[in-house]
């Protein structure tokens, strides 16, 4: 039988690559880059507006809107996690997915895609 011995610096590539294949790409600094907390805030301001409008009614609405603000929470964490980040979004996507607001699900989506990449 072989025997294969991994080093410490191997281990870590390969675990990257596999968080990468997987759509869970690595997040080292623990910081989340890029224009992504303004896509969360700008999120909320559509559910908000979708509200107001009433394309989205007051209960659904505060659902995710409570999603987001969990995931936006997430990402100002001293070690923010990707998975919760993504888990949040995921609800609010469900959530939004459950009444006629084509709108926001496709907005939530949008910031998802943007997060697995």
């Amino acid at each position: 039988m072989a025997e294969f011995k991994i080093g410490t610096q191997q281990a870590g590539s390969i675990q990257n690559a596999d968080q990468i294949q997987n759509h869970h790409p690595p997040n080292p600094s623990g910081q989340f880059s890029g224009r992504f907390p303004e896509q969360l805030e700008a999120l909320r301001t559509l559910v908000e507006r979708a509200v107001l409008s009433r394309d989205l009614d007051r209960v659904t609405g505060t659902r995710v809107a409570a999603a987001i603000d969990a995931a936006t929470v997430e990402t100002q964490a001293p070690a923010p996690r990707f998975e919760r980040v993504l888990a949040a979004l995921s609800d609010a996507e469900v959530i939004a997915a459950s009444v006629p607001a084509p709108a926001v699900a496709a907005a939530i989506d949008g910031v998802i895609t943007t997060l697995t990449g």
